[in-house]
């Protein structure tokens, strides 16, 4: 019959053909996996963005780039005498808002994603003796920064009375148990995201410009969700979940006008932010700064790491690991 000459694209779960409808003409049920044109494009762009991996540069040349960046965007002057985050702000949201053709120019850099078990954290490592002389730091002040819970090397697989149920997972996930530092630069920003598996997640700033963040508690989140979808219906009418891979900014007052809860704050060096499980959040760096971040799942979290599983089951997303088989690690656990 007809029915049975139906087939699915196994990630939007949206395309049905009929086999002798597709270009080419299948034949038979393919072997494994089958996925329709437009995810496959999508899966091609998202490889070809993956694979740019852009300039390479030591960190002096990259303050090198921020400073002529900065010179060129505000001017001399305005460089020399300081340039105010209210300002930096009010240009970010214009050049989102309504953006002019020399903006279409203005190319913003930064290094995202670094992997420190690769190229260094810039906290302590347990087990390593510090590549870098910390001025002013004791051997007793290293050693105790090196087992501070404070240190996000330790807190994604903490244990003991402050466990963090990541510890259970067999295997490490860059960014996820181990931290990922970001080398931020003006205007390089993050666009509207929650975490996978709505963990929690710590951000530390180490030392340079503010980082200022936009959040819309969980308990808003299908609020900012149909401003998405009122503003693009096309794209998520054929991907529901589709937010997890727009590249899109909205701004505070867009969300707010319609309804949806935006706070902000400005984090300086020295200073953490955590976020909360499914709270969405945007940011954008006011200058050369260097953060570093890391999930958490303390043992609250397991009933929303549970929703996310049945969310990406609805719509067919993948997930980092398997929630059913850290519940039984974790259980195995002395």
């Amino acid at each position: 019959t007809d029915a049975k000459r139906v087939i699915v694209c196994c990630r939007c779960r949206m395309l049905r053909s009929h086999m002798y409808c597709l270009t080419p003409k299948m034949t038979s049920v393919p072997s494994g996996e089958w996925f329709c044109q437009e995810c496959k494009d999508v899966e091609d762009e998202v490889r070809r963005l993956s694979a740019d991996e852009g300039h390479e540069y030591t960190l002096g040349e990259f303050n090198d780039a921020c400073i002529e960046f900065d010179k060129a965007f505000f001017g001399e002057e305005a460089k020399r005498t300081g340039i105010s985050i209210q300002a930096i702000e009010e240009c970010f949201w214009r050049m989102v808002e309504e953006p002019t053709p020399a903006d279409d120019v203005c190319e913003v850099k930064c290094g995202s994603c670094i992997d420190t078990t690769r190229h260094g954290s810039g906290f302590p490592r347990p087990g390593e003796t510090p590549k870098v002389k910390i001025e002013g730091a004791s051997a007793e002040n290293v050693k105790q920064c090196t087992e501070s819970l404070w240190n996000l090397n330790n807190i994604a697989r903490a244990n003991g009375d402050q466990v963090s149920m990541l510890a259970a997972l067999k295997e490490d996930v860059v960014g996820v148990t181990t931290p990922c530092l970001e080398i931020g630069s003006t205007f390089s920003s993050t666009t509207w995201r929650r975490e996978d598996h709505q963990l929690y997640s710590i951000t530390y700033n180490h030392w340079g410009a503010a980082k200022t963040w936009y959040s819309v508690p969980a308990s808003a989140a299908e609020q900012l969700e149909n401003c998405f979808k009122n503003l693009m219906p096309d794209v998520f009418e054929d991907n529901p979940d589709a937010l997890k891979r727009l590249f899109t900014m909205l701004s505070p007052n867009a969300l707010m006008a319609a309804g949806v809860p935006v706070y902000t704050l400005e984090q300086y060096p020295g200073e953490y932010v955590v976020t909360y499980p499914g709270a969405y959040y945007a940011t954008f760096n006011c200058g050369l700064n260097c953060t570093e971040s890391v999930n958490f799942a303390p043992p609250d979290w397991l009933a929303f790491g549970l929703e996310s599983v049945e969310r990406n089951r609805l719509h067919a997303s993948p997930s980092l690991f398997s929630h059913d088989q850290l519940l039984c690690d974790s259980a195995e656990e002395p």
